[in-house]
């Protein structure tokens, strides 16, 4: 089998008739009517993806930011939460050992007064 020659569009378009060139030439038209509708459908698909992958992006770089924000605001009130409790704890510390204090005081005055009075109900016996 010998190959065969192909026909180049020339010959084949001078083949036709009128009306058979014109309906080939309209379907070649078509064809690249829809080619290039597809083209720009994809460029326009490509477009719209980068763009939403880009908002995504930003998206996630916003949301990561609220996030550290959020936890460092979380620590700085639990911080302030311990310097608080912290500083009560010493008020109160500080009232009670006042207190302390003064009941000693107190104390060593009732047994001082108890010892003087032995000693006077010692002394007169």
């Amino acid at each position: 089998m010998a190959g065969k020659k192909k026909k180049t569009l020339a010959n084949k378009l001078a083949k036709m008739s009128d009306e058979e060139r014109a309906r080939y030439m309209q379907h070649r038209a078509d064809i690249e009517e829809e080619a290039k509708r597809r083209k720009e459908q994809l460029i326009s698909t490509f477009m719209k993806n980068r763009y939403v992958e880009k908002l995504k992006l930003e998206y996630q770089n916003d949301l990561e930011e609220l996030l550290n924000c959020n936890k460092r605001e979380r620590e700085m009130i639990m911080d302030n939460t311990d310097r608080e409790e912290d500083h009560l704890k010493t008020i109160v510390y500080g009232q009670e050992t006042q207190a302390k204090e003064i009941i000693r005081s107190e104390y060593q005055g009732y047994m001082q007064m108890c010892y003087e009075t032995e000693c006077e109900v010692i002394c007169f016996s």
